[in-house]
């Protein structure tokens, strides 16, 4: 039981951080940033860099302040233009609506089309690169859960679809010396990644308390690079918990089936029981001890007799003469066999 008490701390320290980390798991913020961690990876280790470079969170200056773009990815067959969403829920929407809806249970919440968010994006890269825009392929990309309930527009795609959509341009669109000015003239124009980057972008959009939110973003970022290891470690260290719980169990009702079959392990009471009966020359019939009894009182008239009897107090002996028959029973009336003369001692005492 005493073992059993870490196992439980154990158990209960990794309930609160699991529910912990389930309400950062739920946070807008951590999703956000989750989705883009999936697609720099998933790009990363899909797309040959020595024909794909892939640049993230590039933010540039236009006319009413910055816009923000999660990926732009650099080839000879295009420049794809890259907004990430991490949703879950039923998605209802077209290409050319404003607004999009997306329904998880009973809540309902309207969102702005991603589509036309990132055809700022394209306008913006198409100020920057001085490239005509048929070069720049926008697409949304889902990394979460979420599905249509309508028809999916035209341009949204999950990781394998943008994959196989990237690789599957035929005809390559620009030379490696464009593509090489298309990529400087967007480093050269693009601001320094950062928390004042994300504060002066947010301030751009009108978002109250930008530095808050951005401080916010970082400690989430954070959290995503973490959070998987830190779920690793929590249900590793939860199953080594259990694990050594339930060898506790098992051990103990090994001990138990062991101590009742297993006469080496009777306790050292017993064991002393049967060593005195033992030596007094008694076996029990009915019962596997005698309790303790004070010594008989000897009888006066046959004090030789009573000195040279064995037996415990608690029995009481019968002879009988004529069949030459000796019977002991304890204050329970149980029989007990005791020796032949040591009983007719007994019954002579008794007398």
């Amino acid at each position: 039981m005493i073992m059993a008490v870490p196992i439980i701390v154990l158990v209960l320290v990794t309930v609160l951080v699991l529910a912990f980390l389930a309400a950062l798991v739920r946070s807008s913020a951590f999703k956000g940033a989750v989705g883009e961690r999936q697609v720099r990876q998933f790009l990363r280790s899909k797309l040959d860099p020595r024909d794909f470079r892939v640049l993230n969170d590039v933010t540039l200056q236009v006319a009413k302040g910055t816009t923000q773009i999660d990926h732009v990815v650099l080839s000879r067959y295009g420049i794809f233009v890259l907004e990430t969403k991490h949703l879950s829920g039923w998605l209802f929407g077209q290409a050319g609506d404003r607004f999009w809806t997306r329904t998880r249970g009973r809540s309902k919440v309207r969102m702005p089309n991603p589509l036309r968010q990132n055809e700022a994006h394209i306008r913006a890269l198409e100020e920057v690169t001085r490239l005509p825009r048929e070069v720049l392929q926008p697409a949304v990309v889902l990394t979460g859960l979420a599905k249509f309930k309508t028809s999916k527009p035209e341009g949204v795609f999950s990781l394998v679809e943008l994959l196989r959509w990237i690789r599957s341009r035929p005809a390559e669109l620009l030379s490696r010396e464009r593509l090489a000015r298309a990529a400087e003239a967007i480093e050269a124009a693009r601001l320094a990644p950062g928390a004042a980057t994300d504060r002066a972008h947010l301030a751009s959009l009108g978002v109250r308390g930008a530095g808050v939110v951005v401080s916010r973003m970082a400690r989430t970022m954070a959290f995503s690079v973490l959070g998987s290891l830190a779920l690793k470690v929590v249900g590793l260290g939860l199953m080594v918990g259990l694990g050594f719980l339930a060898y506790l169990l098992i051990q103990n009702a090994i001990d138990e089936v062991r101590s009742l079959v297993d006469p080496g392990m009777r306790t050292e009471s017993a064991q002393r029981v049967e060593t005195a009966q033992s030596s007094a020359g008694v076996r029990r019939v009915a019962e596997p001890s005698i309790p303790s009894q004070a010594p008989a009182q000897s009888n006066p008239e046959m004090p030789a007799k009573a000195e040279a009897d064995p037996l415990p107090g608690n029995l009481r002996c019968a002879y009988s003469e004529d069949s030459d028959r000796c019977v002991c029973h304890d204050e329970r009336a149980l029989r007990v066999d005791v020796p032949h003369e040591a009983c007719k001692r007994r019954a002579a005492g008794r007398q």
